[in-house]
């Protein structure tokens, strides 16, 4: 969305002599001299995967010729601008669950929204020992969850009890607790109460295998000693997170990443280019069916 947002107002920063330095560094002509239209299709061949058909080429070009021109007029301007006013909406709303910073800022440089994204800044790029460091978000309960159940297979639970009490209260503070705020079906956003998402709670996007590695680790960490785990956490939240799974299950008897499938697949196979193709495999978010082939887990289910 932030990036169609970008596009649709084709946005350019304002000029500074940093952006001079890295146009001269990133290009190998002068960049006034560039002509866009011409290398458009111009990519580096170890990054050409797919190489494009020529009818590929004429449809993107025939696309971006003969209706760019039309988007950009009256009355066909109005309809550009109403969408980009109901992505802006969407982004907002997804504001308070991930970040789209550079949209926000791109419309009001000194607005609210701009601000909390500031808040949050650091947990993305920081200054370390080698310098700039940054990270898209964490993966925090996927990496504590794993972790969690191959510490449990070891059988040392008397030697790693501080372990597995920390790595416990992580699953416990990290579980969302509510569905997304307002009427979050209108924003396209399926139920998350119980789940667990790929990072931390702030995320705030379910996703249905670590909802799973989560369960699984709390099932597992249920049986234990009060000593080691102090806090088990309350049945009702373990049914949200089941409740969670189930709401995921496709009709083919599978469970998809983080909501139903939203397209055919069919869509892959016309889709012009190796990253269309990614993002519609995520979009057309094909299910899969796990079998749980753990013994203590089955016990604890019982």
């Amino acid at each position: 969305m932030p990036m169609s947002c970008l596009y649709g107002t084709r946005f350019v920063a304002p000029i500074s002599p940093l952006i001079l330095q890295l146009r001269e560094e990133l290009h190998t002509q002068p960049y006034n001299e560039i002509n866009w239209k011409k290398v458009r299709h111009l990519c580096a061949k170890e990054d050409l995967y797919f190489p494009h058909l020529l009818i590929q080429d004429l449809v993107w070009d025939g696309i971006y010729i003969f209706t760019e021109p039309f988007l950009i007029r009256w009355p066909f301007n109005k309809l550009r601008k109403k969408a980009l006013e109901i992505t802006m909406k969407h982004i907002h709303y997804e504001d308070e669950n991930i970040l789209c910073m550079l949209a926000c800022w791109v419309e009001d440089p000194y607005g609210d929204y701009l601000k909390k994204h500031l808040a949050g800044l650091p947990d993305y790029i920081w200054i370390g020992e080698d310098g700039i460091n940054m990270q898209t978000f964490g993966s925090q309960l996927w990496d504590t969850s794993l972790g969690l159940e191959a510490l449990l297979a070891c059988k040392l639970r008397d030697e790693i009890r501080p372990t597995l009490m920390k790595g416990h209260d992580y699953l416990n503070k990290s579980q969302v607790r509510g569905n997304p705020s307002g009427d979050f079906r209108s924003m396209y956003r399926p139920i998350c109460k119980g789940s667990w998402t790929f990072s931390d709670q702030d995320q705030g996007w379910q996703v249905s295998d670590c909802t799973a590695e989560g369960l699984k680790c709390c099932l597992l960490l249920s049986v234990m000693p009060p000593e080691i785990v102090r806090g088990k956490i309350k049945s009702e939240r373990l049914y949200d997170a089941i409740n969670v799974l189930l709401s995921l299950q496709s009709k083919n008897g599978g469970i998809s990443a983080w909501e139903h499938a939203g397209t055919s697949k069919w869509l892959e196979g016309g889709s012009l280019s190796d990253t269309e193709k990614a993002f519609l495999r995520i979009e057309n978010n094909f299910s899969r069916v796990c079998e749980p082939d753990n013994e203590d887990l089955m016990s604890s289910v019982n």
